[in-house]
């Protein structure tokens, strides 16, 4: 299981550039030399630019400040690059236009790679709105500044297409004569006809000399035209002559005939005459309608390679470079020394903010100095890795691992992983307790962390008493669990008397002296020793169920550890049942069958997927996580559902499901099925319907029946094996459940169902050989298990009442 906290991580860093906690750098920004403070560590892993001002002292020193000076670019530019550095996160709301490109050039000046490749990206995607807010300053940054060169096909490629957005800017006359010329050179320039191009051109021309702009062109004189034919010379033979009409040309004539060369001139008058004339000098080819640009439109697609803030904060920590902080981790030979940075622990952990904050971290040089004796550097180093990467991975963990790392979150003050944490070791709990139960138990019961996971840890060991009291290390536990343990009113089918013995075995374990002596060889001394030890867990025997003949084997050992009065009474007990003072207290059996759900809690989170239809992905093996992404398949952290055990066969008997379950709205049924003598497998049904009769008049059929588009059943041919289930879901507008009050839970129709009888029987009814695989849910001819059987035996089932956790 691997899970990420993004929210909290940029969250984190964002707060360190809001507030400037712990900075060191002064950077005075733009004209008006507006200050930011920020972090020489932040700065220099996520710019070479910083970094190389930095390590080469380019910066001057203002008392603890480095001081670094940025006057071209703007301060909400640099405000946007400054906060990207920390966060990642690219906001472009105080933007507008051209801004956008102006602070590409500013991320390239600052050599910020990933971020340009983002904001390249996001400019090729709006360029076209780009283009129509401001096409001559958009179409002026984008050829001066290299960083921008990208754009530059696919921007007059857009002018081309929408040629007003330029030709009728109000700048337009503004516009530089190396830009027109790239306009003109081009072959499509949307509809304009050449000669509206032509007047652009004059009107271009007149704008850049002043004694031109102040004259009517009715007056102009011969040095007039000079001028203006001396200032559009490159440009004229970029106009399509031959494109524009001969009326058009008439009509211009006298203008024309000022401006042209005379040979130009008299050309276009032989042209107009036999169409077949060349023009010498003028671009021959005709202007189209442009074409779709598939190289913008692949612009798109890439530039999508770039470093996040993980990946820099994961090498940062992994080189090491810049540290601060040094981290004793674990004791012993198995001590080992992380390095880390002072600024990253501190936005990251409580606990580490307040160690810093309050001045209680001992310094050494120029390293602060942290000793964690009790948590082991493999443990450290997930949370060092979680600290800086907001990514922590749970698969491989032993169970012992995963407690040890939820005690040091805990003390770490790490609250985004602890319920998650905790989730997960409940998912693999039984596993986790079969690796080493002893540990287990210890570790859960003494750290207040744990205390949710008291409860199913007692769970498992009165279900399975004997991984606990046959352990290789079961004289090592403590003595107050052990009392907790003999508390339990129920301890698997453990006769008393093998209790006492594993508890006469422990208090053995307790006394060196005892160890290496044989019992049949203990003196008074050695029985008080032991006696002694045992003091406070000899009551919690249940004396009275160990039998006269049992009792009478042990006599010289309980003789010798018990006192005489409970001695007395256990004997007087035997002789007479009656025979007991009034203030005697006889505690009852142990054997109160302890009840393990058929499914464990993986099982619940793809049954909740299935409730809401959402796709189930491909899963690993035994006692492996599911592979999933969250977006497919529900985890511990969000499922949506509670699941509440309202009816077992086993504990409530085969006649009271509708006692137990009628009018409780959407339920799961779960059955242990006896396939044969070797195999069995879970079977079982989701109702979101409640269980009652449907017919909403009396009716004389016994049986009622219900259409739900939302029922499914559902198999698994291996408990401990996700991979092996199987669902089937309703078929459309068909029958989904049946009610019939003399029998239990019934999928399907009259036609072919699938009921579980009052005694304790799976029935699948197929009356029709053509509905062999029921019409009413077809992919039930997928329970291979389940195929050749019209009857097999229930060992057990079970009704889970599905509760949603949704805010209606």
């Amino acid at each position: 299981m691997t899970l990420d906290f993004p929210e909290s991580f940029v969250r984190d860093f964002d707060k360190l550039f809001k507030d400037g906690q712990c900075s060191d750098i002064i950077i005075r920004v733009g004209e008006e030399q507006k200050e930011f403070r920020a972090h020489s560590l932040m700065l220099r892993t996520r710019s070479t630019y910083f970094n190389t001002a930095l390590s080469a002292r380019w910066a001057k020193k203002e008392g603890d400040f480095f001081v670094l000076n940025v006057p071209n670019i703007h301060e909400s530019i640099f405000e946007i690059i400054l906060r990207y550095m920390y966060t990642t996160e690219i906001i472009l709301d105080t933007l507008d236009g051209v801004k956008v490109l102006e602070l590409l050039v500013a991320v390239d000046e600052l050599l910020l790679r990933d971020f340009i490749d983002k904001l390249k990206l996001f400019i090729h995607q709006k360029l076209e709105n780009l283009i129509k807010q401001d096409a001559i300053s958009v179409l002026e940054v984008i050829f001066q500044f290299d960083s921008c060169e990208s754009f530059r096909e696919p921007c007059l490629h857009l002018i081309c297409t929408y040629p007003d957005t330029l030709f009728m800017h109000h700048n337009f006359i503004r516009l530089e004569k190396s830009l027109l010329i790239h306009i003109l050179q081009c072959d499509y320039l949307g509809n304009l006809d050449e000669i509206e191009i032509w007047n652009y051109l004059v009107k271009w021309g007149i704008a850049q000399d002043q004694t031109l702009q102040n004259k009517d062109i009715k007056s102009w004189k011969i040095d007039d035209y000079i001028i203006l034919k001396n200032i559009i010379h490159e440009c004229i033979y970029l106009i399509r002559w031959h494109m524009i009409a001969s009326n058009e040309f008439w009509k211009n004539r006298l203008f024309l005939e000022n401006i042209l060369s005379e040979e130009l001139y008299k050309g276009l008058g032989e042209y107009y005459l036999d169409p077949t004339t060349p023009l010498k000098d003028v671009v021959p080819r005709l202007r189209k309608l442009p074409i779709k640009n598939e190289s913008a439109e692949k612009k798109k697609s890439e530039n999508l390679s770039y470093i996040d803030l993980t990946k820099v904060n994961e090498k940062l920590l992994k080189e090491g470079d810049d540290c601060d902080v040094i981290i004793h981790a674990g004791n012993g030979q198995y001590l080992k020394e992380l390095y880390a940075h002072s600024l990253i622990l501190n936005i990251r952990s409580s606990y580490f903010n307040h160690m810093f904050t309050s001045n209680q971290v001992k310094k050494e040089g120029k390293y602060f100095v942290f000793q964690f004796p009790n948590i082991s550097a493999k443990i450290f180093e997930i949370i060092l890795s979680y600290i800086y990467t907001a990514s922590i991975t749970f698969y491989g963990l032993k169970g012992v691992e995963a407690l040890q790392l939820l005690i040091a979150a805990n003390e770490l003050c790490l609250e985004d992983i602890i319920s998650h944490l905790i989730d997960f070791i409940r998912q693999e709990f039984e596993e986790f307790m079969k690796q080493d139960v002893v540990n287990i138990t210890q570790i859960v019961f003494q750290y207040d962390v744990c205390n949710l996971l008291q409860e199913i840890c007692l769970h498992y060991i009165c279900s399975y008493p004997k991984t606990l009291f046959e352990h290789q290390n079961f004289t090592q536990l403590d003595q107050t669990l052990l009392i907790h343990i003999l508390k339990c009113d129920d301890l698997g089918k453990l006769n008393e008397l093998k209790i006492w013995n594993y508890l006469f075995k422990w208090g053995i374990a307790q006394n060196p002296t005892l160890q290496y002596k044989d019992v049949k060889s203990w003196n008074t001394d050695d029985y008080v020793i032991l006696e002694k030890t045992i003091h406070d867990c000899i009551p919690l025997i249940r004396w009275f169920q160990i039998s006269g003949k049992e009792f009478k084997r042990n006599l010289t050992v309980f003789k010798n550890t018990l006192s005489s009065e409970l001695y007395q009474n256990i004997w007087n007990y035997h002789l007479d049942s009656d025979s007991l003072p009034h203030n005697v207290t006889i505690l009852p059996p142990r054997h109160i069958k302890v009840h393990m759900p058929l499914i464990r809690p993986q099982h619940f989170n793809i049954i909740a997927s299935w409730i809401d239809k959402k796709g189930l992905p491909k899963m690993e093996k035994k006692n492996q996580q599911i592979a999933t992404s969250n977006d497919t398949y529900y985890g511990f952290h969000n499922n949506p559902y509670d699941f509440n055990l309202i009816y077992c066969s086993k504990r409530d008997g085969f006649k009271k499901f509708h006692a137990s379950c009628d009018d409780k709205g959407p339920t799961v049924i779960i059955a242990k099925l006896k396939i044969n003598e070797t195999d069995t497998c879970l079977f079982g049904g989701y109702n979101d319907l409640s269980w009652k009769n449907y017919n909403n008049k009396s009716s004389k059929e016994t049986i009622s029946y219900s259409q739900s588009d939302r029922n499914f059943l559902f198999s698994f041919d291996n408990k401990e094996d996700y991979s092996t289930s199987k669902l089937a879901r309703v078929k459309k507008g068909k029958i989904a459940v049946g009610y019939d009050s003399e029998t239990g839970p019934f999928f399907g129709s009259s036609k072919c169902h699938y009921e579980i009888s009052n005694l304790g029987n799976l029935l699948i009814s197929r009356k029709n050989k053509f509905f062999r695989y029921g019409n009413n849910y077809p992919d039930f001819k997928k329970f291979s298990k389940l195929q050749t059987i019209d009857n097999c035996e229930v060992e057990d089932y079970e009704v889970w009442q599905v509760i949603s956790k949704r805010v209606t």
